[in-house]
């Protein structure tokens, strides 16, 4: 700064004021002015301007840290869910696989059992065919014998009473028999 005052001083004195002229005691005031202004402006201006830049880069980096972290754990998040998602997959394709063979253990089984009811069908169906023949042949028998006895009474010209008829129906039918079984 300068020293108005000393050039007023000097101008009244009747001195020539020289401009650039050294005064010491002005210097070192001047010099005092400097430094409690510089002091003051650390203190007020530059030291929480200063704290403030460190909270704002400490911020940053937090923040910086927490979208690494965020990263990270989105990353493992994602390899979670892949992996979840080809543990799914597994899943479903044996679950699949399972029913396919639970289908044809079923339709072996339904067809197996197609078939023994088929072969029951079939076998009661022989042994009624069986069981109609003898009493068809019976029929037949019986009707032979009552023929076999009328005619027989036509030939003897008599009636035969119930002992004469059983015994010739027994011979027709050995007679019979003989001749069916040959």
């Amino acid at each position: 700064m300068f020293d108005w005052t000393f050039v007023v001083h000097a101008a009244a004195e009747g001195e020539a004021v020289n401009p650039l002229s050294f005064d010491l005691w002005t210097f070192l005031f001047q010099l005092i002015n400097v430094a409690v202004v510089l002091v003051a402006l650390y203190y007020m201006l530059f030291r929480p301007l200063g704290n403030m830049i460190r909270a704002r880069e400490e911020k940053v980096a937090r923040t910086l840290d927490e979208a690494s972290d965020a990263r990270q754990r989105a990353a493992e998040l994602e390899a979670r869910y892949e992996q979840k998602l080809k543990e799914a997959q597994r899943e479903i394709q044996r679950m699949m696989e399972e029913a396919q063979q639970a289908s044809e253990r079923r339709r072996q089984e339904l067809l197996a059992q197609a078939q023994a009811e088929a072969e029951q069908t079939l076998q009661r169906a022989k042994e009624e065919i069986a069981r109609e023949r003898e009493l068809a042949v019976a029929a037949i028998r019986q009707e032979m014998a009552s023929l076999a006895v009328a005619a027989a009474s036509q030939v003897v010209g008599r009636s035969l009473n119930d002992e004469d008829q059983r015994r010739l129906v027994e011979e027709f039918l050995e007679k019979t028999g003989s001749v069916k079984g040959s």
